[in-house]
């Protein structure tokens, strides 16, 4: 039997497909926790929007337009249409996603692969009985929302880059730092080319050989294979203008390549190179892989010492970048300013958020993460949000902890249950509330449980920026343990704001109990056994 069934586990493992459905199913409860919201705005193309308001302003309109399904389509073929977005996706393929469903793994927008299975989920309307009620049709399922939240983030994200570059590339047309694809086109027609992509395949072959004959026989097999009508024939004599424009071709090429891989990664798209092929295992065990490497790739951009990024491009990814920490930096001060609490410890869970009663926002989004755990990895302690105090922390544990951080839901409850506590090293409830939670904290999009916590433990002010998050600001409203020993002891305000020898007290007297609570527990659990 296990061999008969050898070649058949073989066989399916050998299909191109297989581990993208794998993906597809366990990303379900990814797909729906990250839906009914327009995050891509303030969150994964936070950069972009900030630096490029106009250009955010145009894509948020073909967003809302993008929220009904044949919207979406012919918003997306109007934008493959443009001859720039050709010149783009010649120059970086991966720059633009595919839209409705039809993307393959390494097509689709980082937060929503393998969404195919997500956007199926049925709802209350596809109930037999219940779909006959007239208002119960128009309510959307979970797979409704799953379409209309992955369209429109595909369709804002390749709206916007697009915009950018056009708008970083007609700057540098107009001062010269390159020749306009207008002008290009017409010279390589007057040198009796059929376009610029001829031009670009002769000079590949050609540049710098003025003078030389162009025979066809020289020219490489993947060159022949992939353009089989060569602009030239043998014996046709290599101009100096052919050489001037073969080399103004290829300094816009690389300018275009430059600019699109870096307006790619400032709105969270990166990528992996030859490691793309293991992108739906990655995806399974991580929530968004792209996203999570896309800002150290744009750290890299700035300081690349390789010929890939040119001084027009660098010059301008310095100048969106100085926006965007201006912009995050004023935002703070003026926090500051009205009496909210900045953290600015590296090594504390709040560096860089702006905190007001139980409300926390973070202007700087997924940019703190990897500078907070590197900071406390470096000095091998961390800091209580809470308390201020520091404790000592092995840089493995801090490693952990990070690695820990970007789980998917699916593996994220997997750790959980073999741990026996969540992230935060709350206890995990048992029996059936205790599943109703877990579902809830995987299933439901976090934009709702943000709305909820709010509501519960939020100020006036903290819910009148809820606006604001539902376009991906980052805010938060929680009271962690301690914070809640605090209170249920007597207890007035925030602790962090009690003197110091206070703090220590309450943390100890906490530990304290959780130490108790914990031996209780085990002595339970013996006397079960025992019995």
């Amino acid at each position: 039997m296990v061999e008969e069934s050898a070649p058949q586990v073989s066989k399916l493992a050998a299909r191109p497909d297989v581990w993208g459905e794998v993906a597809a199913a366990l990303r379900i409860p990814a797909s729906t926790i990250l839906s009914l919201d327009a995050g891509q705005l303030l969150r994964t193309a936070v950069i972009g929007t900030l630096a490029h308001p106009t250009e955010a302003r145009g894509a948020t309109l073909a967003m809302l337009k993008a929220i009904k399904e044949t919207g979406a389509r012919e918003l997306d073929e109007a934008l493959r249409a443009d001859p720039l977005v050709a010149e783009i996706m010649r120059a970086d393929p991966k720059t633009l996603t595919t839209i409705a469903g039809k993307a393959g793994i390494g097509e689709q927008e980082d937060v929503f692969i393998g969404s195919q299975f997500a956007r199926r989920i049925p709802g209350l309307k596809d109930i037999p009985v219940l779909g006959k009620v007239p208002i119960i049709r128009t309510v959307p399922s979970p797979g409704d929302l799953v379409r209309v939240s992955e369209d429109t983030f595909t369709t804002f994200n390749n709206y916007l880059r697009v915009a950018i570059i056009k708008r970083i590339l007609a700057a540098g047309e107009r001062a010269g730092k390159f020749a306009s694809h207008e002008a290009l086109e017409s010279e390589a027609i007057r040198l009796g080319f059929a376009d610029r992509k001829e031009l670009a395949v002769a000079g590949r072959e050609m540049i710098g050989k003025v003078g030389k004959e162009y025979v066809v026989g020289d020219v490489p097999k993947w060159v022949r294979a992939k353009y089989p009508q060569l602009p030239l024939k043998p014996g046709i004599v290599w101009t100096e203008a052919m050489d001037r424009a073969a080399r103004a071709e290829a300094w816009r090429f690389k300018n275009v390549a430059a600019l699109s891989t870096v307006v790619k990664h400032m709105t969270g798209r990166g990528g992996f190179g030859a490691a793309e092929r293991f992108l739906p295992a990655m995806s399974i065990i991580d929530l968004a892989p792209r996203w999570v490497i896309s800002y150290p790739q744009l750290v890299w951009d700035l300081i690349n010492p390789t010929s890939k990024m040119t001084p027009f491009v660098r010059q301008n990814l310095m100048r969106d970048m100085g926006v965007f920490i201006g912009a995050g930096t004023a935002a703070m001060a003026a926090a500051a300013a009205a009496g909210a609490r900045v953290e600015k410890d590296p090594k504390s869970s709040d560096f860089g958020k702006i905190q007001f009663g139980n409300t926390r926002v973070n202007i700087f989004g997924a940019f703190t993460t990897p500078i907070r755990y590197i900071a406390q990895a470096m000095w091998g302690e961390t800091t209580a949000a809470d308390t201020g105090t520091e404790t000592k922390r092995d840089w493995e544990v801090t490693a952990g902890k990070f690695f820990r951080s970007k789980l998917a839901p699916a593996p994220a409850l997997i750790w959980d249950i073999i741990a026996g506590s969540d992230f935060i090293n709350r206890p995990l409830e048992k029996g059936r509330m205790g599943g109703l939670r877990q579902a809830y904290r995987r299933l439901t999009p976090l934009f709702a449980q943000d709305v909820k916590d709010q509501i519960a433990l939020g100020s006036t002010a903290s819910r009148a920026l809820l606006p604001v998050a539902f376009f991906g600001l980052t805010e938060q409203a929680y009271e962690s343990e301690v914070q809640k020993f605090w209170l249920a002891r007597g207890g007035r305000g925030q602790l962090r704001d009690q003197p110091e020898g206070t703090k220590q007290l309450v943390e100890r007297s906490f530990q304290a109990q959780r130490r108790r609570e914990r031996k209780m527990e085990r002595q339970e659990r013996q006397g079960r056994e025992a019995r």
